[in-house]
Formats: structure tokens, sequence, C-alpha cells
């Protein structure tokens, strides 16, 4: 494949891909969104024919209904194929005649629902053409594609023309410089030097033919010196640190140096003429064979003479010993050179002594045995690297590590064997060979898809890279994590369906519980008739509580309860607490034991209200769930660590360890749903976070058939003056105005739900000194507002839209009603609902269901505050 075909290959593949992304992506895309854009537009248009045609149906006015979509229909018949109005009862209202059946596929559909009053009375369908509008959204495609083709055909010409001309005949122009280079002609053309890698390349090329005739010069040279300084080299002989000896070719010793004595015990008067073998049995024939071997070659491979008269030097090592004086025999290395003196051949050879050297590389080796075994047994890959980037060891756990064979990268360049660790790496490996630092990375490895922890550490010669594998730890974090992740997610999502659902039960729970208060107000009632009511009521209260218990659930999963710490009186609040539950015991057949001397002067550290609050559900728990003519018995003690324990023992049935594990679980009742207690099974929930928030204990030991022992540990405090609590409960003021004005105050409601507004009209007819005006929709009530300028304005949050928040900016920016007070009321009855109220500006917060006196003192408290202000 020429360079040519490769600089093209990349602009006909992103050619290829643009393509098929114009044709398999974007053409769906830009279809879909036409008609999803074509569906919109008409549903709003049917959305906008609802509110008049409900009048109409209402009214029963159909030949509007007639007139105005035969009017629509013309209008549109450019793509309305077909309308049709039915009822609930499928009959079709329009068009009289039966309409004709479409069988194009392509026809979109919809439905919408006609409604009056929050229901739905009728539908209307509506078929649609849009057959068109898709055509020339394909054509709008064509364009673009022919586009894209023309594009990329004159880029890939401008792209040829630029890459013959700067890439192709530059690189060709330097090839056939390199070729006759090699053929010993240094004074090729080469290509213009430019500032690109090219121009580089031709200027190393160009550096390299000029070093190369360089060095031919200067070897030249260096013969010359050479034969120059043997001379000088004949008199260092004699003082060499290495044996130097000289013999003829049948093995006589012709010289015998100073270190030769030294080494072997002779004198060199004692060796001159004396056979080598004397002192180096095997070296003479070994030397002859190999030299005479090496000159024969060099001869023939030159043909050259004069090389005869010098052969190269030969080392021989390894089994060669030398023979001292004495009989000692040692490892010896000699170098040998055969040389033409005077016509006759003369062998020469420098030895030295390796023992020592013998013995550091036998120890070095055993070193290098072990550390090897060590290695090639480990669970990490290892790899020693030189300063050069060179690989000199690999082991071969590498191989499943990496994916590479240590066979393969030894000896090779790191950049060259392994570009994928050289990038992934590189910055670590280089800073531990230029600082001599050691260096810790983590990473993916892309070719084997593992998670590796890397570790460079600095060597004499170059460095350690150890690679341990660490994938299944990440694994097991990555599972870890994305359990957590879903867990909290599940939490999350079950918090928030509990704090909707409790929002939903309130609002019907308005209408129960405000009209249940309405008709024990009624004096026409007779007893059984009031007594009726009472147990509405009773029953109401009682899923207000639950609907409470679901809310308190939710703000405790969301961390919304706030604590007040202070100091209780442990007595005080048993007995309130006692005296609470003392009717249900009653009623139960249940007896209360309290021993009040045993928690005289013991305080703790908590939020009186809160611990209240768990007090009673363990004494609610301890009657419900008792035997018969049981007993509950309630203690204080103390505890180990400054902690005060405040237990609640009944006489029940009991609860065995697998029921123990469920007991604080939420909405775990533990078989008692199947029963005729009530309960939700989240108080024992609610009541075990309270208690840690306030930095408690909550425990319980039972024992089946004989009953349970709950207890409660808190923080001891010093003796002090506890908080009292306050009893705030005023007397309802009704059919009188308590301001005791002659002139009636005008209250404006805004509330969609009917139910609640009857309700508000009811409350408001008890109160003759105010005057109530209702209305259904933000929109009109802002209009009122203006109008009537009422003296308080009563606003829902949830309204169809524009919220109760909207509504409240739109009337604190008008100047003509920013001064009246605004009071929300919602079934959003979370704290964060009731924070989130005050902060946006409104002058009260009621939650549904609506209390009567909490009503009517929020309205009375800001109309006496209006009449200060305004001195009336």
């Amino acid at each position: 494949m020429g360079i040519r075909t490769k600089l093209f290959l990349p602009v006909i593949a992103a050619f290829a891909v643009l393509v098929c992304v114009i044709h398999f992506y974007w053409e769906p895309v830009l279809l879909q969104h036409e008609r999803d854009s074509i569906i919109s537009r008409e549903s709003n248009v049917l959305r906008a024919l609802g509110p008049s045609l409900a009048q109409y149906l209402v009214n029963s006015d159909f030949g509007a209904v007639y007139a105005m979509l035969d009017h629509h229909q013309q209008v549109n018949a450019a793509s309305w194929k077909q309308i049709v109005l039915e009822n609930l009862e499928a009959k079709r209202l329009y068009p009289l005649q039966e309409p004709v059946a479409l069988s194009d596929p392509s026809l979109l559909k919809i439905d919408s629902e006609i409604r009056w009053e929050g229901e739905p009375i009728a539908y209307l369908r509506l078929r649609i053409g849009w057959q068109q509008e898709r055509n020339l959204q394909l054509q709008r495609i064509k364009q673009m594609e022919v586009h894209a083709a023309l594009i990329f055909i004159l880029l890939i010409l401008v792209t040829g023309i630029w890459q013959n001309r700067w890439i192709r005949m530059p690189l060709v122009r330097l090839a056939r410089a390199a070729e006759r280079l090699g053929q010993g002609d240094s004074d090729a053309v080469l290509p213009h030097v430019s500032a690109d890698e090219l121009g580089r390349l031709t200027k190393a090329f160009a550096d390299m033919r000029v070093n190369l005739k360089y060095t031919s010069e200067e070897l030249h040279k260096a013969v010359l010196h050479a034969k120059s300084s043997e001379l000088r080299l004949s008199m260092l002989v004699e003082n060499m640190v290495d044996g130097f000896i000289t013999a003829s070719d049948n093995g006589e010793i012709q010289s015998f140096n100073p270190a030769a004595e030294r080494m072997f015990g002779y004198t060199a008067c004692e060796m001159l003429g004396r056979n080598v073998s004397v002192i180096i049995p095997d070296c003479y024939g070994r030397s002859q064979d190999i030299i005479a071997g090496n000159i024969e070659s060099q001869v023939i491979e030159n043909q050259e003479v004069e090389y005869q008269k010098k052969a190269p030097v030969i080392e021989l090592e390894g089994d060669l010993e030398g023979v001292r004086k004495d009989g000692e025999r040692f490892p010896l290395e000699i170098a040998l050179s055969k040389t033409e003196i005077n016509g006759k051949l003369v062998c020469a050879g420098v030895i030295r002594d390796i023992s020592e050297r013998n013995n550091a590389q036998q120890l070095l080796h055993a070193q290098k045995e072990r550390l090897s075994n060590i290695l090639e047994n480990t669970a990490d890959a290892y790899f020693t690297i030189n300063t050069r980037w060179q690989v000199t060891f690999a082991n071969k756990v590498s191989e499943s590590v990496l994916g590479i064979k240590p066979q393969a990268v030894v000896g090779s360049d790191l950049r060259e064997a392994l570009p994928d660790v050289v990038s992934m790496f590189y910055k670590m490996l280089r800073t531990t060979l230029t600082r001599q630092v050691s260096q810790q990375s983590s990473v993916l490895y892309g070719p084997t898809m593992k998670y590796l922890e890397a570790y460079s550490h600095p060597t004499t010669d170059g460095l350690i890279v150890h690679f341990h594998d660490i994938t299944l730890r990440k694994q097991f974090e990555d599972e870890l994590r994305h359990a957590k992740e879903q867990a909290e997610t599940a939490n999350l999502a079950k918090t928030d369906f509990l704090a909707r659902m409790s929002h939903e039960l309130r609002t019907p729970m308005n209408a129960i519980l405000g009209f249940g208060q309405l008709l024990e107000l009624d004096d026409q009632l007779n007893q059984d008739q009031k007594g009726q009511v009472k147990e509405i009521s009773k029953a109401g209260n009682h899923l207000l509580e639950l609907i409470n218990e679901v809310l308190d659930l939710a703000r405790v999963e969301k961390g919304g309860i706030n604590i007040c710490d202070e100091t209780v009186d442990c007595g005080d609040l048993i007995e309130e607490s006692l005296c609470l539950v003392a009717p249900i015991a009653e009623q139960q057949g249940v007896s209360l034991n309290y021993d009040h001397c045993k928690a005289t002067n013991t305080f703790i550290q908590a939020d009186r209200t809160r611990l209240k609050e768990v007090l009673i559900n363990l004494l609610s728990n301890a009657v419900k769930y008792n035997s018969k003519q049981g007993d509950v018995t309630v203690n204080c003690v103390q505890a180990p660590g400054n902690f005060v324990r405040i237990e609640v023992s009944d006489s029940g049935i009991g609860l065995n360890s697998e029921q123990l594990n469920r007991l604080f679980s939420p909405f775990e009742r533990l078989g008692a749903e199947y029963t005729d207690v009530e309960g939700t099974g989240i108080g024992l929930t609610i009541s075990k976070r309270i208690v840690e928030l306030m930095g408690g204990i909550i425990g319980v030991q039972s024992t089946p058939k004989k009953g349970s022992t709950f207890w409660i540990e808190l923080p001891q405090a010093g003796e002090s003056a506890p908080v009292e609590p306050q009893n705030q409960s005023q007397p309802l003021m009704l059919r009188k105005n308590s301001l005791n004005s002659d002139t009636k105050s005008t209250i404006l409601y805004i509330e969609d739900n009917a139910s609640n507004l009857r309700l508000m009209d009811s409350f408001f007819k008890m109160r003759e000194d105010l005057t109530l005006i209702s209305v259904m929709t933000p929109e009109t009530g802002l209009e009122v507002a203006i109008s009537q300028q009422p003296a308080v304005i009563l606003l829902d949050i949830n309204l169809p839209n524009i919220d109760g928040f909207e509504v409240l900016k739109r009337l604190i920016a008008d100047p003509r009603t920013k001064h009246i007070p605004v009071v929300a009321v919602s079934a959003n009855a979370l704290p964060s609902d009731t924070q989130r109220g005050k902060e946006s500006g409104f002058h009260g917060y009621l939650t549904k269901p609506i209390q009567l006196k909490k009503l009517f003192s929020t309205i009375d408290s800001l109309l006496a505050t209006a009449r200060v202000q305004t001195g009336t």
C-alpha cells in the first residue's frame, strides 16, 4: 500500500462515516422531530378548543359545536383529514354523517379529552396528514448529503495535490538519495529542507552523509597513527598489570613480561624457549585453530594480503586454566593475536587472572537465580529497564497481566515493544529515570482490560517496574458503590413516595374533618346523629394521625427533624405521658405501674416534645399489644456512662429472635396487621431515629409468652429548671368579630378544588363579620384581588397553570395588591414546605385538613395587625 493511499484512507473513512450518520441517524431524527412538532402544534389547537366545546356541550348548544368544528375543519383542510367528536359512551356527536374510513398508515392520530370541572365529558379525535412535510424534510436531507459529497470530493482533490507536492515527491527524492548513498555515491541531490518533520528527516540524512564521509577519513588517519604508535606500545608491555607473552608458531615462548612472572611464579629466563603448554596446557591448540580460521576468512573476504600480517584479537575464557609453578590451577582469560614479524608468525597474548571475578560472578549468578525464582513465582508482573529504555528482564506473569510474551520484549526498546505501557506510564517511568525517585500510578490497562497498580523504583542501571493486578478489588469496589447508590436511590424514592401520598391524602381529609367539625357544632342534630358524627371525626382524626406518621417517617429519612437540646425532668415527663395513655389502658383493662420516687430529681438532656412523643409511642404499644388484665410498668434507673434509662415493661405475648430482628423496620407489624389492633408499623422506626438524634440508644429485651421491656438511654443532665410545656390553646371565636368592628372584612379564597371551596364557604357562614369570595383559577383570583381589594387572601399552593408561589410573586409585584396579607393553604405539610412558604413571603401557612380555630385565629391576627397599621 503506497503512502498516497495511506494518507487518503482517513479522509475516505471520514466521508463514509458522515454519510452513514446523515442517512441512518439524522434522517430518522429529523423526521421524528417534524412529526413531534406537528403533533404538538395540533394538540395545542385541540386543547384551546376544549374549554369552548365543554361550555357548548354542557349547555347542549350543538349548533355552536358544529359551527366551531366546521370552521376549524375548513381553515385546516390542508392537514386535517378527519375530526370526530364523541361522548363518553363513544357515541359520535360530530360529524353527523358517518366519516369516511381512512387507511393511510402515515396519518397522525391525536386524541384530546374535553373536561368540565375537572371531569371528562367528551373526546375529540383528529387525524392529520403530514406527507407533504415529510417529503420536504427528506428533500432537505438529500440536499445535505449532496453538499457533503461535493465538499469531500473537493477536499480529496485538494488533499491529493497538497500531499503529492509536499509529502510524496520529497520522500521519493530522499529514497533515491539513500539508494545512491548505499552504493557509495555521497553527492546525490536531497529535497529542500523545510520546517516540518520531513524537513528534519532530510536534514538528518544530510548530516549523516557528512558524518559518514568524515568518519571514513578519520578511520584512515587512525590506521596511520596506529602504526606509528606500535613502538610506543611495546614499551608499555613491561608495565602492564596483565601478563603478556609472545610465542612462535610452534608454541615456544619468546617474551614473558613481569606481570606474567608474578602470575605464574616463573621468571622470564625460566620460560624463554619453553613451550606455552607448560603454563597453559589447552591454550596453544585452541588459539591456533581459531586464529588460523579467522585469518583465512579475512583474506578471502577482503582479498588483501596486508591483513595476513595482523590477525584480530581472539578472547579465550570459560574452562581455560593456567598452571602456576607450584602446580596450582586457576581460571584465566586470554586475548590472542597472530602477527608476522620478519617473515615469521608470532602469537601474542594478554593473560588475566579471573579467579576473583569468577567468584564474584558465581555469587552474582546465584543471587540472580534466587531473585529470578522469586519474580517468576510471584503474582505480579516485573520488568527491569536500563537507561536506554531497553527491557532487560520480564517475568512470565507479565503474559497474563499485560498480555505479552517475555521472550518477545526482552532486549527490545520498551517504547517500540510496548507502546501501550509507555503511553499510560511514560510520565511515571521518565520521572523515575531522571529524578531517581519511586513513583506510583493506577490505570485501566486497555489491551487486557485489567486495572493495574504500577510502581517504578530506580536502580543503578535503570529502573524496576512492578505491575499489580487490582481488577478484582476494583470490581468489588464498583459493585459495592453501585449497591450503595441503588440502596440510596431506592430509599429516596420510597421517602418521596410517602411524602407525595401523604399530600394526596390530606386533600380529601380536609373535606372529611372540615365538614365533621361543622356537624359537631350543629345544634339541630339529635344525640344519635351527634354520636355518628363523633365517630366520623374520630375515624378521620385517626386516619390523619396515620398520615402524620407517614410524614414523620419521610422527614426522619430525609433528615428533616430538628432536635432542641434542653434539660428535661424525667419524672414529670413520665407522669404526663402516663396521663395521656391512661384512658386507653383503662379501656383495654391494663394497669399502669410507676414509682415516682425513683425518678425524683432525675434530669436528662433531650428534646422534651420529641422524647414525650417516643415515650407515648412505647406506652401505647405496651397497652395495645398486652394481654387481658395485663400490666405495664415504667422504671427510671441509672445506666452506665452517665446515662439515664427509662424502661417500659409489659406482660404481653413477647417476641422471638426472628421478630426482634425485624422490629425497627418501617411498616413492619410482625403479624399484628392480621389482628384488630390499629397501627402502621412505623412508630418504632421514627422513635429509634429520634432517640439517636438526641444522642441516645433504644433497645428491647423480650421473652415469648412472658412479655417485653423496651428501654431508652439518654445522657444525664445536672439539676436545673426544666422547660415547661406551653398551652397555647385559645377559644374559637364564632359568629362574632374578635375585634368588635361594625364593618365586614372581605376574604378572598383561591382554590381549584370544589369540595374545599364548599367547605371553606361553610366555615365562613359561621362568621357574620367576614365575607368570603371564592374563585377557582389563579388568573381570576388576581383580577378579583385588584378589583375587590380583600382584607386577607387565602391561596392554595397547587393551582393549575400558575402555582401559588407565582401568584404570590405577582400580588407582591403589583402596587395595588402588595399590601394585602396572603396566607398559604396547602396539603404540603413537611417542615421544608412550611419554611419555603415563609421565605417566599406568605403571612401564614395553614396545612390541610384545615382546623377552624387556627384558620380564624390567623385571619383575626392579620386583620388586627392591618387595623393597627392603618389606625382604624
